[in-house]
């Protein structure tokens, strides 16, 4: 568990998410989908109940981490990693996705989720983590390259908006070991 100060001065407590969590965490996902053209699914479209999140939370693995940020008692970002197989020639290599609440970005609290992830990883003898973003998420990107993050492809509109508009993903990774 970490804490960190905001640059309005809150404190905000990472750690992991726990089964008791589930109905926070719905109406979290539920509210920045609503917020935020970064993730793959919109307002609306984000199908886990309370009940399936809570089985989900209880039943993690040591290959997978689920972690929060709150502030305040609510939830104000998450990141999920998890090791892409079990199998030996991809268990070196892990998949993470970070979130921020809107009203939160550039206070700091995905970088700390981030570097959170990433000691996990190393913690858990991962060698390579990897993650997805859209094209035009500047700020994401320039944080996962400051970070050390390389770009190694592309995704050609990976993602269809409803208006009809598309959104490459640029898939990026960051060796461990």
């Amino acid at each position: 568990m970490e804490t960190l100060t905001l640059l309005d001065g809150r404190a905000v407590v990472i750690r992991p998410a726990r089964a008791e969590d589930a109905e926070a965490l719905v109406a979290y996902v539920n509210q920045v989908a609503g917020e935020s053209p970064f993730l793959t699914f919109g307002a609306g479209e984000f199908d886990m109940t309370v009940e399936r999140e809570r089985a989900f939370l209880a039943s993690q693995g040591e290959d997978m981490c689920y972690l929060l940020a709150v502030a305040d008692g609510a939830i104000v970002g998450t990141a999920n990693v998890a090791r892409n197989s079990p199998r030996p020639r991809r268990r070196h290599r892990a998949t993470m996705g970070v979130s921020v609440s809107k009203a939160c970005w550039g206070m700091g609290i995905g970088r700390a989720l981030m570097q959170a992830v990433i000691i996990w990883c190393r913690a858990m003898g991962m060698e390579q983590l990897e993650l997805g973003v859209f094209s035009h998420n500047e700020r994401a990107l320039h944080l996962y390259e400051k970070m050390g993050f390389k770009a190694t492809g592309s995704i050609p509109r990976a993602v269809k908006y409803p208006d009809g508009s598309y959104a490459d993903e640029v898939m990026m990774v960051l060796p461990l070991a």
